[in-house]
């Protein structure tokens, strides 16, 4: 999905992601600060140093993103 807006990198985000905690998963709110945007989803990277892709869609689930094509 393509969106409109433009994601400065240095943005702090939050967002959803599981968690598991001894055998039960749950959902926990994390922040994530932005590295760059590609014309699909998002590169960020975790409070951990840990980097992982968000699609366009996701935040648009999270309503971080509300425009689109």
């Amino acid at each position: 999905m393509l969106v409109n807006e433009r994601i400065s990198p240095g943005t702090v985000l939050e967002i959803y992601m599981k968690e598991e905690k001894g055998d039960r998963v749950g959902m926990a709110k994390k922040r994530v600060e932005v590295i760059r945007q590609y014309p699909h989803h998002i590169l960020v990277k975790t409070e951990n140093g840990i980097r992982m892709c968000i699609t366009h869609a996701e935040l648009r689930q999270y309503e971080i993103v509300t425009k689109r094509f």
